[in-house]
């Protein structure tokens, strides 16, 4: 259940980004959330920040020509009733084209108000594309100090 879960969420935002559809993507996106990579760590509060990242991702489309952005997930696992920790991978094509390396990453979705929104996100995306993905807002800002979870983080074993 949880990794057809993960796999439908990460379509429909594939979905509502090439929608150009800021409110639906918004939507599905936790505040804060907090964003993690190799240089660094921050928080998306405001649905400004939001609206930032949304247009620089759609600009970053326009740019690379991106016609396709296939992400797959590659493992689930349920950490309780209204949390799912999940890695993907992403892959963004231009006629079939790869524009920039695969990258995985790490992913928490909550269920907020009966719908699920990313909380945690550990990005692979290579440091050239930082800008994509953080702020200029510090986690501890934000109330959120630990790190994204791993999948196994929370299964019995």
């Amino acid at each position: 259940m949880s990794a057809t879960l993960l796999q439908d969420w990460l379509d429909r935002v594939a979905a509502l980004v090439f929608a150009d559809d800021f409110d639906g993507w918004a939507d599905t996106m936790g505040q804060p959330l907090l964003v993690v990579n190799p240089v660094g760590r921050s928080s998306i509060v405001t649905r400004d920040q939001l609206r930032d990242k949304f247009a620089l991702w759609r600009s970053m489309f326009d740019t690379l020509r991106v016609t396709h952005m296939i992400r797959t997930a590659h493992d689930s696992v349920g950490l309780d009733d209204d949390r799912l920790a999940g890695t993907y991978s992403t892959d963004l094509l231009s006629n079939g084209h790869r524009v920039m390396p695969r990258f995985a990453s790490t992913i928490i979705l909550t269920r907020q108000d009966g719908i699920w929104r990313a909380t945690e996100l550990s990005s692979g995306m290579a440091p050239t594309y930082r800008h994509l993905i953080h702020t200029d807002t510090p986690p501890s800002a934000a109330g959120t100090t630990g790190p994204a979870a791993t999948p196994t983080q929370g299964r019995d074993t």
